[in-house]
């Protein structure tokens, strides 16, 4: 799911069963995991247990647009990036994934 958000305003964060990754395409989001308080830039991802108390949204007054998956309890998110030169590579698959990844748990 491709989100976008503009002064979310903040509220209880919340706990429910599943697993959350929230890849930020642009701009700056807030992730308030349990009693952490982080922000993740363009091209960084987070990946929490949503039993933990969370909530996220824009860390600014800038818009912010971020992809969001969820999945069940206890599966992982597989990634794969194409490994061929851009020249060599005809598939739609992403070139790089960036190597900046952020785990929260």
């Amino acid at each position: 799911m491709k989100n976008s958000a503009r002064s979310w305003p903040p509220s209880a964060p919340r706990s429910h069963e599943g697993y959350h990754w929230l890849y930020v395409l642009s701009g700056r989001l807030r992730v308030v995991l349990g009693d952490r308080d982080l922000v993740f830039s363009t091209g960084e991802v987070a990946e929490y247990d949503t039993n933990l108390p969370h909530w996220f949204g824009n860390a600014d007054d800038l818009p912010v647009e971020f992809l969001s998956i969820l999945g069940p309890q206890g599966e992982r998110i597989h990634l794969r990036a194409a490994t061929a030169p851009a020249e060599q590579n005809s598939s739609n698959y992403p070139r790089a994934i960036s190597t900046k990844r952020l785990k929260c748990s």
